[in-house]
């Protein structure tokens, strides 16, 4: 399974898409497999014995322990994954808006889809997208995203309460404010801000 997954094609010939399930489990066998590559517990902490001395000093826990689920580099990495594994092609996302192929490349190009370059071609995260087409006003929110901002980064900005969109003095996650109905260029705004949050 492990090799499977780690193609840039998040898909497996029985049902077409990665389970919450398999993405964990999956992610478990990386992280034994190559966990001492992510934390190398057998290399030095850098830190010289008189620091040592000091933070011991200062109560401080120096002992390394393995990731665990709470570990915010793994916990990225399944969030990473999972949104692969629920991620369009180019194909299913020109299906779902009801344009061409080309249409969504072009709108790719202009950044006003969010799309994730591979090997195998763009995956368009599910988060941007609709049962029948896309988050409304989204064409004006997503090229305002700097564009070093990540897929992980968008998808929790998108569903946590946004201090720039409120409404009646409370604040609405970027997501709710564009299906209430809101002005997709204050949405923009907030987005355009995404290097302060």
């Amino acid at each position: 399974m492990l090799s499977a997954f780690l193609t840039d094609t998040p898909s497996t010939p029985s049902s077409g898409r990665w389970t919450r399930e398999q993405v964990s489990q999956v992610m478990g066998e990386i992280l034994e497999q190559r966990g001492a590559t992510l934390y190398p517990f057998d290399q030095p902490s850098g830190l010289t014995q008189e620091e040592r001395d000091v933070l011991l000093r200062g109560g401080a826990d120096l002992v390394e322990r393995p990731p665990g689920p709470d570990d915010p580099l793994l916990r990225t990495i399944v969030a990473y994954q999972e949104i692969l594994a629920s991620s369009l092609s180019t194909a299913e996302a020109s299906k779902r808006l009801g344009v061409s192929e080309m249409r969504v490349r072009q709108r790719l190009a202009r950044r006003s889809l969010f799309g994730i370059p591979t090997s195998h071609g763009w995956r368009l995260p599910a988060f941007q997208f609709l049962p029948d087409g896309e988050l409304p006003g989204w064409d004006r929110v997503a090229p305002a995203i700097p564009p070093e901002v990540t897929a992980v980064e968008v998808l929790t900005w998108l569903d946590l309460p946004n201090e720039d969109l409120q409404v009646k003095g409370k604040s609405m996650s970027p997501r709710n404010w564009l299906l209430t109905g809101h002005a997709p260029s204050e949405a923009a705004e907030a987005a355009a801000g995404f290097v302060n949050l």
